[in-house]
């Protein structure tokens, strides 16, 4: 079974002067995704519940128009986003794998400095279930969540016999959530 290993591209930048991760967040949902715009969106929902339910506070405000943040060059920021915002946008997943030079069902760059990002999701992918799940991990990235090793959306590979693509859990865990608080320099949940 092939791997398929879902990417962040992390702005390497110094922490002198970098913003603090927030706990809200404007989030710019290009219209091109046209009816998968409503599971981008669904996907931003899961985060909020997912952090709410585990006794931690996050809002992602859904604004479905094109903005790009100017990160895909992993460069300086130079596009329309301010710091605490980010994009999410359609692509397919032969762009995907052409930038990268392997199989991706999305990429997140994120700039440190500014906390903003932009998201790339294969518009393509095999099933609505993959889709979403997919939307969630690479939120994650924006949220500035990193790879884990254990059972969490955050896992980088996914397993679908669908797609012969391989990956961790398919929902926020408490894991996810508890990284979300750390980052921000909170305790967070208790996950047993």
């Amino acid at each position: 079974m092939k791997k398929l290993i879902i990417a962040a591209a992390m702005c390497a930048c110094a922490c002198e002067g970098k913003i603090a991760a927030a706990d809200a967040y404007n989030v710019y949902v290009d219209p091109a995704f046209g009816d998968k715009a409503g599971d981008v969106i669904a996907a931003l929902t899961m985060w909020e519940n997912a952090a709410a339910a585990n006794g931690e506070t996050l809002k992602l405000t859904p604004i479905l128009t094109y903005k790009m943040c100017g990160n895909a060059s992993n460069g300086p920021a130079t596009g329309e986003c301010s710091e605490h915002e980010f994009s999410i946008h359609p692509t397919t997943l032969a762009a995907l794998a052409a930038v990268a030079g392997e199989k991706l069902l999305g990429r997140t760059y994120r700039d440190t400095r500014l906390d903003m990002a932009d998201v790339f999701i294969g518009v393509d992918i095999s099933t609505p279930a993959e889709f979403t799940t997919t939307v969630e991990h690479e939120v994650g990235h924006a949220l500035a969540l990193q790879h884990v090793n254990e059972t969490a959306i955050m896992y980088p590979e996914w397993c679908s016999t669908t797609t012969a693509y391989c990956i961790g859990a398919h929902d926020i865990t408490c894991l996810d959530v508890q990284q979300y608080a750390s980052v921000r320099d909170r305790i967070g949940p208790s996950c047993n």
